[in-house]
């Protein structure tokens, strides 16, 4: 499977290979960047009874620091704040201690411009694994170094607890990876949305299908017309929150600015203007309204289309049905000509999942 990756900073990738030597082979950018999020030294994990932070440095105090960003270091800072053994409770104090100018490394000489924004803990929770952080204040961008060390500084600070697996981070407005990715590949839906995972999780990556009439290395799945169905990795990787996940896999179909990197793909789908509108999850069916009208242009290109939307939803297991439709025509009347079901059975018809 390929991944579609972005470049997060030339300059701070330099840094980057030296975090984790346990990887198999050269990360892409953003799997760097979680890989350094989750590099925190054993000694400040679960194993301790006392919540840390982490702050930016260009001088690794001790041999203390994890290599980050721009030939930058993230130290530990060790707070006397004992753990309450609640998720939510616990980062919420980590979270304030890094953000408070009066929390600071009591030796090393930092660059921490977090500190500087005025930024508040206004809301955590954790549930299932997933942490979700609103801030108040603005999340602002002050340069590609200096955003990198950022980040770092407020990844390493959450993932320092070993229950939680995934995590977004918002001031309500800016996602805490809109500062760090410099590409335009992402739709603002998408990067609005984006939820950070804990590097070593096993969660499968968010996937869409293009279409193309040439297989990529044997990685298609045949489909009508001498077609193929080849799968995309983004670099979001599955939450287990159905919704956001379904939501995430969407509308990185339909953004014409994400395609296959390496083949060249018939990708009628994308010119077709279509948005995600709304996504209703009941009894194993999705029931996804897009924003656009569903039109047909050929047989052949609708039947791609199709197999692209289909294969894009049932990637995620819990999903049994689904029922596809921009408010007003059902995917299938696009593609339904046998007259085999009336109008009104094409207008609620609701796909299973295949080989049900």
């Amino acid at each position: 499977m390929l991944r579609l990756t972005g470049m997060i900073c030339l300059t701070c990738a330099l840094a980057f290979s030296a975090i984790s030597a346990s990887l198999a082979q050269a990360p892409t950018p953003t799997a760097q960047m979680d890989a350094r999020a989750g590099a925190v030294a054993d000694s400040q994990t679960e194993k301790s009874k006392t919540i840390s932070f982490w702050v930016g440095a260009y001088e690794n105090y001790a041999d203390s620091g994890i290599a980050y960003g721009c030939d930058g270091f993230l130290l530990p800072v060790e707070t006397n704040i004992e753990r309450s053994g609640d998720a939510a409770l616990d980062l919420r104090a980590a979270l304030e201690a890094l953000l408070s100018p009066d929390f600071q490394h009591p030796e090393a000489e930092t660059e921490d411009w977090l500190k500087t924004l005025g930024l508040r803990v206004a809301d955590v929770s954790v549930r299932e694994g997933f942490a979700e952080v609103a801030l108040d204040g603005a999340l602002t961008g002050i340069g590609s170094c200096g955003d990198a060390l950022m980040e770092g500084q407020i990844l390493q600070t959450v993932f320092q607890f070993e229950g939680i697996e995934r995590v977004r981070v918002s001031d309500g407005v800016t996602n805490l990876w809109e500062i760090t990715d410099l590409t335009d590949w992402y739709s603002r839906k998408y990067r609005k949305n984006y939820i950070y995972s804990r590097p070593d999780s096993d969660e499968k990556p968010i996937q869409f299908w293009v279409g193309a009439y040439e297989d990529n290395e044997g990685e298609g799945i045949p489909y009508v017309c001498d077609s193929f169905l080849l799968p995309v990795d983004t670099d979001a990787r599955q939450s287990g929150h159905l919704h956001i996940d379904l939501r995430l896999a969407l509308e990185a179909l339909f953004d014409p600015a994400l395609d296959h990197p390496e083949a060249e793909s018939e990708d009628w789908l994308k010119g077709l203007g279509l948005s995600v509108e709304d996504i209703r999850l009941s009894a194993g069916v999705a029931k996804v309204t897009l924003g656009g009208a569903l039109i047909g242009i050929g047989s052949c290109g609708d039947a791609i289309m199709e197999g692209q939307i289909l294969h894009t939803i049932f990637q995620f297991d819990a999903i049994e049905g689904a029922k596809v439709s921009d408010g007003e025509r059902n995917l299938r009347a696009i593609i339904d000509m046998s007259d085999a079901l009336s109008d009104e059975e094409l207008q609620d018809y609701t796909y299973s999942r295949p080989g049900d």
